[in-house]
């Protein structure tokens, strides 16, 4: 059984920061590391998180208590933030860099908040080409056991990169995703022979909103579609959490989504 440090004297959180030459942005990193791994010369998994101010002090916690007893492994944990003051202050810049494509003034109108859209292939090349290579240069990784989680426009992501880079991460967990499928999936849907990976999605549903109801036979269209599609590797979990709002279903979400990828 793993012991943790209490409260007083927690395990660290490594904080850099990083410039991307593909976004032009600085990034602000988030990393904390096993409780094993001054101990040792093994290799570990890496979980990355999308949304990192706000994910890594949420989902942390969480897995540590998941490791107690011994649901999840030991893992080095990289939130994916920005240099703000506040959670508040990255919204527009999410906004840029989980949309995979612009929206238009039409889709906009709908009341997203955001101006800046379409930076996700942006993103993705940030990811790809400079986060994780150093990552795995400076770490003891696993570079084939890679997990990545968003929550709802990072669960967008998540499944974005899904279909664009299907041998990049193992494990995905896609939180309130927000589907709009199949208009915008069709043509991903056809690109890839394999997804070797294991993907879990949550989503919440409270009983009286109907946008929230019209997502959710969505994403069980989306979850119908891709299961059809007989890609090889690919394992598909969709959980429903009843009476759960948009934002209480991020950490019940992220609960049931690493005991299940892990598992």
């Amino acid at each position: 059984m793993i012991q943790y440090p209490s409260i007083n004297n927690p395990t660290p959180t490594e904080v850099r920061t990083i410039t991307s030459t593909h976004v032009h942005q600085e990034y602000q990193l988030f990393i904390s590391l096993p409780l094993s791994y001054a101990s040792s010369n093994k290799t570990f998994p890496v979980l990355y998180l999308l949304d990192g101010n706000a994910t890594y002090t949420l989902v942390r916690p969480l897995i540590e208590l998941q490791q107690i007893i011994q649901l999840i492994p030991e893992l080095i944990i990289v939130g994916i933030g920005y240099p703000q003051q506040t959670y508040m202050d990255t919204l527009g810049l999410r906004g840029r860099d989980l949309t995979p494509i612009e929206l238009t003034p039409e889709q906009k109108a709908g009341g997203y908040p955001f101006e800046e859209t379409g930076g996700g292939p942006q993103f993705l090349n940030f990811l790809v080409h400079e986060l994780i290579p150093l990552i795995d240069q400076d770490f003891r990784t696993e570079p084939n056991d890679r997990a990545l989680l968003g929550w709802s426009l990072g669960a967008m992501f998540v499944l974005y990169t899904m279909f664009e880079q299907p041998d990049l991460f193992k494990r995905m967990i896609a939180i309130s995703p927000g589907i709009d499928f199949p208009d915008t999936d069709k043509q991903s849907l056809k690109q890839n022979p394999s997804l070797p990976v294991k993907l879990y999605l949550a989503v919440e549903a409270p009983s009286d909103d109907a946008r929230t109801l019209k997502e959710i036979e969505l994403t069980r269209q989306f979850v119908k579609v891709i299961s059809e599609q007989n890609y090889a590797g690919l394992e598909v979990t969709l959980q429903v959490f009843e009476g759960e709002d948009h934002f209480s279903v991020g950490s019940i979400g992220s609960i049931h989504g690493l005991q299940n990828i892990y598992q």
